[in-house]
């Protein structure tokens, strides 16, 4: 009896701990590609309140998706290719590559996988002048 509830006792601790590592699960780079690829397309439709919510960022920089707007949106831009490093377990750093208008360019971007899904991290904010 003394073992069958032992057997138990570990069966649930297990099962809390695959719970909670489920939550940080690895990361899944067959879904990068299509995530950049909608950023380029949201990007270009100029859609503001779509590209906030794919970005995954609005709580650490509520404007994020509306400067990135008025840097790169709607100027023609197509997804030529993606390329990653892998920086951490859930962080990699992205070389985007687009062709437009104005010939290629390359956005490097960090991108980090959280609870299922890729959040990207915010633009840099240009510093205050002194």
């Amino acid at each position: 009896m003394r073992n069958a509830v032992m057997l138990v006792c570990v069966a649930v601790l297990l099962g809390l701990t695959g719970c909670t590592q489920t939550a940080g699960a690895s990361m899944d780079v067959d879904t990068l590609r299509p995530y950049v690829a909608t950023y380029v397309d949201l990007l270009q439709e100029q859609d503001e309140s779509a590209l906030r919510l794919h970005l995954r960022n609005a709580a650490h920089a509520p404007d994020d998706a509306q400067r990135r707007l008025a840097t790169d949106g709607g100027k023609g831009w197509r997804l030529d290719g993606v390329s990653w490093t892998q920086v951490t377990s859930h962080d990699v750093d992205v070389v985007i590559g687009v062709t437009g208008p104005r010939g290629r360019r390359q956005w490097r971007q960090l991108i980090h996988w959280s609870h299922g899904h890729w959040q990207m991290s915010p633009l840099p904010t240009p510093p205050l002048p002194s």
